[in-house]
């Protein structure tokens, strides 16, 4: 029997809890962590587990966090997020703050803007389930991209094998996903990221 990870519970629970809190809150009073986590999901319109995960992603997009996939011994990738906030040797106090604002701002552009492309059935309400598979659409295609552009990798088979996939028909699938999100990004006004193009396997090609 599969056990769920604390993780799958929050994602479930996140996901119902504001409906379950606005009709059984008015029956009795809530704890005020209970009443501040709903304050805070009406007031983002978006879930706590989604904002971090969409707030992540918007740094990411905005060059406020830089996200790189390292090789590891099993032949996978690992994920790394790391500050992409990188002042000059020798700036000043105002120079630092002044580049922490200029990020600040640009992640505050964006994140509505990710929210839009995120709210996939256009409800308004960005629930846990549609933040964490926003991220793990986008973070797939950025490390497809960088494994075929600067790991060399040019064989299906290989990409599958890389990121730990089934098939090349769920690659294939995957990255449709993630193309689907580049553009709505694009039309939206967020760039930073471009549609994937899989190479073709030589074998295909014959």
């Amino acid at each position: 029997m599969h056990k769920l990870t604390l993780r799958e519970v929050r994602r479930s629970l996140g996901s119902v809890v504001l409906a379950w809190a606005t009709g059984v809150g008015a029956l009795a009073g809530e704890p005020k962590d209970l009443e501040e986590y709903v304050a805070q999901a009406r007031r983002t319109r978006m879930s706590e587990l989604a904002e971090a995960d969409l707030r992540t992603m918007a740094e990411v997009l905005t060059g406020a966090t830089m996200l790189t996939f390292s090789r590891m011994e099993s032949g996978g990738y690992a994920t790394t997020y790391r500050s992409g906030f990188c002042p000059l040797p020798g700036a000043d106090s105002a120079q630092i703050e002044r580049l922490r604002v200029e990020l600040a701002t640009k992640v505050a552009e964006a994140l509505p803007r990710v929210k839009a492309v995120a709210d996939r059935d256009r409800s308004g309400f960005v629930s846990t389930v549609e933040g964490f598979d926003f991220r793990e659409s986008l973070v797939f295609g950025l490390k497809v991209a960088q494994l075929v552009t600067a790991s060399g990798l040019n064989r299906r088979q290989e990409l599958v094998e890389a990121t730990g996939l089934t098939s090349v028909q769920e690659l294939e699938r995957r990255v449709t996903g993630y193309n689907v999100v580049a553009r709505l990004l694009k039309q939206g006004g967020v760039y930073g990221v471009d549609e994937l193009v899989l190479p073709e396997d030589p074998e295909s090609s014959r």
